[in-house]
């Protein structure tokens, strides 16, 4: 088996800044950061990015939630499910393996973004009544 090059990356973890890398492997683009089954990680094992997609993504339903119940669209039931199927399911994804690489300020953005989104949801779902 021979691996498609185009389809092909090529990412060295380092702890510090090295000049005396090895030479790029022929038509393979090496990066600086890479998504592995839907987590990213940088050449120094830092989830930063990761934890920044994590909480946008989670922003972004919120913010479709409530423009659906602005339109009427949405009951009680609907936005709990939503919120449990999809807010708390992009938070938790693969969180066994990742989270223990996150720095003290990614945990504390994940926490306050569920606090948040948590606290939204049930102002929504009050809202509704």
């Amino acid at each position: 088996m021979t691996p498609n090059r185009s389809k092909s990356v090529e990412i060295i973890l380092t702890s510090q800044r090295q000049d005396d890398l090895p030479p790029s492997l022929p038509d393979i683009a090496r990066v600086s950061s890479i998504k592995i089954l839907g987590v990213a990680i940088s050449n120094r094992l830092s989830l930063n990015q990761h934890a920044q997609n994590v909480v946008m993504s989670c922003a972004q339903t919120v913010h479709a939630l409530r423009t659906l119940r602005n339109h009427g669209v949405t009951t009680n039931t609907t936005l709990q499910t939503v919120f449990k199927s999809v807010i708390i399911a992009k938070l938790v994804y693969a969180a066994s393996a990742w989270y223990g690489f996150c720095t003290a300020a990614d945990r504390d953005r994940l926490e306050a973004a569920f606090a948040e989104e948590s606290a939204l949801v049930s102002a929504l779902l009050t809202s509704c009544r």
